[in-house]
């Protein structure tokens, strides 16, 4: 009775004593229980027992130092990103008849850091290769192994009172939606304001509302800098389990652009100038349309298919006569996502941009350099290889509408890694 009445007392010091013991080194709480061991107050069994004890109870104390010592926001930091290596290859027809090729090595780095400051409030952060220009982070191999720059990719910050509403201010992540990169490239990240509203009626109708207003350029020795602003509804849900549809309908409008030709145009410069400067207004009606099918022929067929879709848009720009009118249609068939070994997604579309149909500083770069006044196809096959690693293959075929057609060919071969 006397030794479990030791052992009692033992236990209660040492687990009660824990925060002086933890200060000091695991060999002197060994030591201690030792000794209690060799004048027969505790046995090798309540010994274990208590030093189990002892270690569990300081996991518990340094997870709650933890918590006290590191502020929420700190905790709650998530970090992503991806790289991507490129091998691209392109054969132009030049407008003399002459051909010419161009293939080059590219590497592409994202980094993304979020976290909330506050359960309304979200800030964004993110840095990645510089190719020195809004529509791309490429950096070529070149310039014998020069080290690569890394920019500001985007930084905002988001509020969020309820599931229906968010605000988000600063150099941001495009919240414009396209079915698929068309008129906006992806690489992107537009500067200003955005207000994004929702309301769900049901699982196969919620009604989006995205209003925006995005600075081009500060000129200091103009009074009206020109910017842009953007209105776009629509409605997303899914019907009869398997099927899902978004539609969008959007106004793109510009101001103060006639006497302010925008930087980091397309090469060659396809919308219309005279004398440097933009000859029509760019406010534009977009439409733009999803609509998909899940396990559309079931797992019986010889090659199981998790998903197939389509989509297209449509744009018009009223203010010229001709050229003014941009259009897609496309298809696609696999995986939602290629993330996982095994997963798969064929992807094919058609465009044709008209010349003066949507600036030329902003559509998809890797389509003819991201000119207007272009039309062709674009072709994407991806190959999951494993956890977050992907294989992807682009095939463009281009030339242009009205000028000299120019034929192009490209072919990108993508290693994708996500984490």
């Amino acid at each position: 009775m006397k030794k479990r009445v030791w052992s009692l007392v033992v236990a209660s010091l040492l687990i009660w004593g824990l925060p002086s013991f933890a200060a000091a080194p695991t060999t002197q709480v060994d030591a201690l229980v030792k000794k209690l061991i060799e004048k027969g107050i505790l046995t090798e069994q309540e010994a274990d027992s208590i030093k189990g004890e002892i270690v569990a109870d300081e996991k518990v104390i340094r997870e709650a130092n933890n918590k006290t010592d590191i502020p929420q926001w700190v905790r709650d930091i998530k970090l992503s990103g991806d790289f991507r290596l490129r091998y691209d290859t392109k054969h132009t027809k030049t407008e003399d008849d002459n051909e010419r090729d161009v293939s080059r090595g590219r590497i592409r780095m994202r980094l993304g850091l979020e976290t909330n400051p506050n359960d309304k409030v979200k800030v964004g952060i993110g840095i990645a290769t510089d190719e020195g220009k809004p529509r791309g982070n490429n950096q070529s191999f070149q310039n014998t192994f020069a080290k690569v720059d890394t920019v500001l990719n985007y930084a905002y910050a988001e509020y969020k009172p309820n599931d229906r509403l968010k605000l988000t201010g600063g150099k941001m992540i495009n919240p414009i939606w396209e079915p698929f990169e068309f008129l906006w490239d992806t690489d992107i990240t537009p500067e200003g304001g955005a207000i994004q509203m929702s309301h769900k009626l049901s699982d196969a109708a919620k009604l989006f509302l995205t209003v925006t207003a995005f600075e081009l350029a500060d000129i200091s020795t103009n009074e009206a800098d020109p910017f842009m602003y953007v209105a776009q509804g629509g409605i997303e849900g899914n019907v009869r389990e398997k099927m899902y549809y978004k539609l969008a309908g959007m106004f793109n409008g510009m101001d103060n652009i006639l006497k302010t030709p925008l930087a980091n145009r397309s090469s060659p410069a396809t919308n219309t100038t005279s004398a440097g400067q933009y000859v029509f207004h760019y406010n534009t009606a977009i439409v733009g349309a999803e609509l998909g099918y899940n396990d559309p022929f079931g797992e019986k067929f010889p090659i199981y298919i998790p998903q197939i879709g389509v989509f297209g848009s449509y744009a018009d720009n009223p203010d010229p006569s001709n050229q003014n009118v941009a259009w897609m249609l496309g298809g696609y068939m696999g995986n939602s996502k290629v993330d996982s070994r095994g997963t798969w997604k064929i992807t094919s579309m058609y465009r044709s941009i008209g010349a003066d149909s949507f600036p030329d500083v902003f559509p998809d770069s890797d389509f003819y350099g991201g000119a207007t006044d272009v039309k062709g196809y674009k072709n994407i096959l991806e190959i999951g290889l494993a956890k977050n690693v992907s294989l992807k293959i682009n095939y463009y075929r281009t030339e242009r509408i009205k000028a000299t057609k120019a034929p192009e060919s490209r072919l990108q071969t993508d290693l994708n890694f996500r984490f």
